[in-house]
């Protein structure tokens, strides 16, 4: 073995440090020293000294803390307005949605009603078309009962019998002017069968009666008392001095003045001449004719026959 491999063994054996390059005397002493360091603080950690941290605020960082503080209480506040109001909002979408709701129950209910009312009216329509139809119905059932009322009112002058005879003169004719004066067409006495009707109403005495006793003195109209005096009646006029009859200023001026005549004195119990209401009464003291009664009934007879067949053939 050579005397440098004896030396490389004696440094392997001696450690790591004779193994190193050399190095001089002060860089072992530094390193000498870093190692004990490291050792001890190896076996003995050092704590970490506590650190106090003192702030020192100036009038710049107050002011600004105040407004950071001030802002967050805006922040906070506009949130809080902010979820208040989006409630508010939702409960008034809420009654929105339940006014809808209702809305278009009540447009439902009303659309019923609509119909139930339509129904109702059509029903009320057909109702009242049924009434009209049975009112025509009675009305024209009444106006037959009118005409035949109208034709048994005279059927007792249709009679030539008794009962034609004692007929009574103050009851109602039931006839009227057009039915007169379509009888007395071509006569003299044409255009005034709204004059006995109207003595009838006024004076309660039968018209026909009237105009059966002017058809029977005047000859229908054409006697000269008719014509120069409008004295349809012979009024006045005596068998020893016919011209004494008066003058009347129309012919319907003299209807008037005897119908009343005739009502006051001859129809009248009471009255100077009243023996009872049939021709045959009023003759006795009217006419010096004993037959005057029954040439007036006949006419009345005749006129009632004449109005009663017109009727029936309308």
């Amino acid at each position: 073995m050579t005397s440098r491999q004896i030396n490389n063994e004696n440094l392997i054996s001696d450690g790591k440090e004779d193994y190193m390059p050399s190095k001089n005397n002060d860089d072992r002493v530094r390193d000498s020293a870093l190692s004990n360091v490291t050792f001890n603080r190896a076996l003995h950690p050092v704590k970490p000294k506590s650190v106090s941290l003192n702030i020192q605020w100036g009038s710049g960082g107050l002011i600004m803390m105040m407004v950071m503080i001030a802002l967050l209480f805006f922040t906070l506040g506009w949130l809080a307005s902010a979820v208040n109001s989006h409630i508010e909002f939702n409960d008034k979408i809420e009654q929105l949605y339940e006014k809808m709701v209702t809305i278009k129950s009540d447009k439902v209910t009303l659309v019923d009603e609509y119909k139930q009312l339509q129904l109702a009216n059509g029903q009320l329509s057909a109702a009242l078309a049924e009434v009209n139809m049975e009112n025509t119905s009675f009305r024209e059932q009444l106006n037959i009962k009118k005409e035949e009322s109208k034709v048994a009112a005279i059927a007792p002058l249709v009679s030539r019998g008794t009962v034609a005879r004692n007929y009574n003169l103050i009851q109602p004719s039931h006839t009227t002017a057009e039915e007169i004066d379509k009888i007395l067409e071509g006569t003299g006495l044409h255009g005034l069968g709204q004059a006995y009707i109207d003595a009838e109403t006024k004076h309660g005495v039968n018209a026909l009666f009237l105009l059966a006793i002017s058809m029977h003195e005047s000859g229908n109209g054409t006697s000269k008392l008719a014509i120069e005096r409008n004295n349809l009646f012979g009024w006045q006029a005596y068998d020893s001095n016919i011209n004494a009859a008066k003058y009347f200023d129309s012919k319907e001026a003299c209807i008037d003045e005897v119908a009343a005549s005739l009502k006051k004195n001859y129809l009248t119990p009471g009255g100077p001449f009243f023996k009872g209401y049939t021709t045959a009464a009023v003759n006795i003291y009217y006419a010096t004719d004993i037959n005057w009664g029954s040439k007036v009934t006949n006419t009345m007879i005749k006129l009632a026959k004449d109005i009663s067949d017109s009727r029936i053939g309308n």
